[in-house]
């Protein structure tokens, strides 16, 4: 399910229904585009069809967890930061920067902090290419 706006895409991976449908509805209230799946094998399939500017997953996904699915984003060219979200908030945070997790949010949460982490986490991203840019060019 997509749904349009014009920041992200955001992909949305996330098996509790509940939170992921607010989650998706709240995201594109505040202007970014939504890919929105429900289990790891999906998530993986929309990878390798569109480039994102952040993954929202889920820990507790089918197929592929969100923690697996973190490590085969890191093979995209440009990976996109990850954002795990878990019902666990005493989950093991070994292995999570090795998998390319840039922040962990615990659910049940507001949806505005689920949205200031997603910014945080990719103007983090974006800082280093900027740099990196104009250093290029300069």
């Amino acid at each position: 399910m997509t749904m349009e706006g014009s920041l992200g895409p955001i992909l949305l991976a996330e098996a509790d229904s509940v939170f992921g449908d607010l989650a998706s509805a709240y995201l594109t209230s505040r202007g970014y585009r939504v890919v929105r799946v429900r289990d790891g094998r999906r998530a993986l399939e929309a990878l390798g069809l569109e480039r994102f500017h952040a993954i929202v997953a889920g820990l507790e996904l089918a197929g592929l967890d969100g923690l697996e699915l973190a490590s085969c984003a890191l093979l995209s060219p440009v990976p996109p930061p990850v954002v795990l979200t878990t019902r666990d908030p005493g989950m093991e945070h070994a292995n999570l920067d090795a998998a390319g997790v840039k922040a962990v949010v615990t659910r049940p949460c507001r949806l505005s902090v689920l949205v200031a982490v997603i910014e945080d986490v990719t103007r983090a991203e974006e800082e280093p290419r900027a740099t990196a840019a104009l250093a290029a060019h300069g």
